[in-house]
């Protein structure tokens, strides 16, 4: 290969090695968002309680396991609530009895163990991961 081939794979590898670094070391706000251009988003909620609205189209359990990652992401306990009307979402830190019927699944995060479990309205079982 040479020299000049072994230091400009030694360039190329320093320079990925370096932008990886980087982009891991961002802050969190100047990361990319995971979620941007699914139309999930948060409305409301409380210390570790979010209330996230789901279009639709992004009810797969994975999607909703990678939004409540998102929201829950350096907390040890948490807790996600997703609706997929957003006029029903709650905006505040409360929830009326109207938004809790309409509340399509639930995500919890325990503190002491991490386990993930979702709960949704359209399955006879929880998911746990």
């Amino acid at each position: 290969m040479g020299r000049f081939g072994t230091f400009a794979a030694a360039l190329v590898l320093f320079a990925v090695t370096f932008g990886v670094v980087y982009y891991l070391n961002l802050p969190d706000e100047q990361r990319a968002n995971p979620l941007a251009g699914t139309g999930i988003e948060k409305l409301g909620g409380k210390p570790l309680i979010h209330y996230v609205f789901v279009p639709p189209g992004e009810l797969s359990d994975e999607r909703l396991f990678q939004a409540a990652e998102t929201y829950c992401e350096g907390t040890p306990g948490c807790e996600v609530r997703f609706w997929t009307d957003k006029d029903m979402t709650p905006t505040g830190e409360a929830e009326t009895a109207a938004q809790t019927e309409a509340r399509f699944a639930t995500y919890r995060k325990n503190r002491f163990n991490g386990e993930e479990v979702l709960i949704r309205k359209d399955r006879d079982q929880a998911i746990r991961r």
